[in-house]
């Protein structure tokens, strides 16, 4: 059941028109632009908008982390993940918790690495508190002496919402994959051979 409120979305679009439905929608997504969708105050319409916050509250993590890291912002950085949280990097031992895996990034960023880092969401659903995030990744690491190094692959992160209702990253997992290229990397422009 972990695409259920999208499942009743769906079944709810095709079944229904709702006339006078405005364009501005308290939860875009649920009503589609021709007015398909639950009738808003329904429990469908309310499990179909929690369902949508939930999307946007995980990809607005994915976000924030990136600023983070790539600020070197460190401290708030550790707050983004939950306190039993696992880190496995490819090519690398396992880190567990929030210190344990910041403190890789910390003592990279004091040898003077820096990365940017680009995601593109592959697929995304939520079943309760828990979120699963499969993500194409680019990262060009500069490292404090010599050429920037191109990393590629895919990442599988998963989520729990705490008891305050926040998203935290639970376990992050990624791999190289020779089906991620530069060229599907966002804002890429092929013209430029970059």
């Amino acid at each position: 059941m972990a695409l259920g409120a999208l499942g009743m979305l769906a079944t709810a679009a095709q079944a229904d028109h709702h006339e006078g439905v405005e364009a501005a929608d308290e939860c875009p997504g649920v009503i589609d632009e021709a007015g398909h969708g639950p009738d808003p105050g329904s429990a469908e319409y309310e499990a179909a908008c929690r369902y949508q916050r939930d999307l946007a509250a995980v990809r607005a993590h994915g976000e924030q982390w990136k600023t983070l890291y790539e600020a070197g912002d460190f401290d708030a950085l550790e707050a983004l993940y939950t306190p039993d949280a696992i880190l496995m990097t490819a090519g690398a031992p396992r880190l567990d918790g929030p210190e344990a895996i910041v403190g890789r990034f910390r003592q990279s960023h004091a040898a003077g690495w820096r990365a940017t880092i680009d995601f593109r969401e592959e697929d995304l659903a939520i079943d309760g508190d828990r979120a699963d995030l499969i993500a194409l990744y680019w990262m060009t690491i500069t490292p404090p002496e010599g050429e920037a190094i191109e990393a590629k692959g895919r990442s599988w992160l998963t989520f729990r919402r705490g008891e305050d209702g926040v998203w935290r990253l639970w376990r992050d997992m990624d791999n190289r994959a020779p089906d991620v290229t530069a060229e599907m990397r966002p804002g890429h422009d092929s013209a430029d051979g970059s």
